[in-house]
C-alpha cells in the first residue's frame, strides 16, 4: 500500500511536471508560472513524505529481523558454551548443531511460501477424486429402457 502510494505521488509529480512542460508557452501567457510552481512543489513534498514513511517502515522491519537473529546467535551461543562446561560436549560438536539449526530453519523458511501451492494441490485432487468416485445416476451398462430405433 505503501509502495503504491508513494509510485503515486512521485507519477503524479512526473505527470505534473511533463504536463506543463509541454504546455510551458500558455501558462506563460497567462502568468501563472508561481502557481504552477506551488503545484508541482507541493506534489514533490507529498512524494518525499511518502518516501520517508516507506523507508522508516522498512528499515524498521530489517531492524527487527537482524534483532532476532543476532539475538539467536547469542543464545546459541551461550547455551552450547553452557553444554561444553557441563555436559562435557566438544566445541566441534557445539558448531555442528548451531549450523544445521541455522540451516534447516533457514531451508523451514524457504519451503514455507510453497505451503500454499500444497494446499491449492491436496484441494483439486480432493475435488478430482471425489469426481471419480461417485456413483452416476445413469448407468451406461444398464440395458433395461426405451431403446430408439
Amino acid at each position: 500500500m505503501k509502495k503504491e502510494l508513494s509510485s503515486s505521488f512521485s507519477s503524479s509529480a512526473v505527470g505534473f511536471r511533463n504536463h506543463n512542460r509541454t504546455t510551458a508557452n500558455q501558462v506563460a501567457s497567462f502568468t501563472g508560472d508561481k502557481q504552477v510552481v506551488i503545484k508541482y512543489a507541493k506534489s514533490l513534498v507529498d512524494a518525499y513524505k511518502s518516501g520517508i514513511q516507506e523507508g522508516l517502515a522498512t528499515g524498521f522491519g530489517f531492524g527487527v529481523i537482524l534483532c532476532v537473529i543476532f539475538c539467536t546467535y547469542s543464545l546459541a551461543t551461550w547455551f552450547g558454551a553452557k553444554m561444553i562446561l557441563t555436559k562435557g560436549y566438544t566445541g566441534g560438536d557445539v558448531l555442528n548443531v548451531l549450523i544445521a539449526v541455522l540451516i534447516g530453519s533457514m531451508s523451514l523458511g524457504q519451503a514455507s511460501t510453497y505451503m500454499t501451492a500444497f494446499a491449492a494441490g491436496q484441494e483439486a485432487a480432493f475435488k478430482m477424486f471425489e469426481t471419480i468416485n461417485r456413483k452416476p445416476e445413469i448407468d451406461a451398462n444398464d440395458i433395461k429402457g426405451k431403446k430408439i430405433g
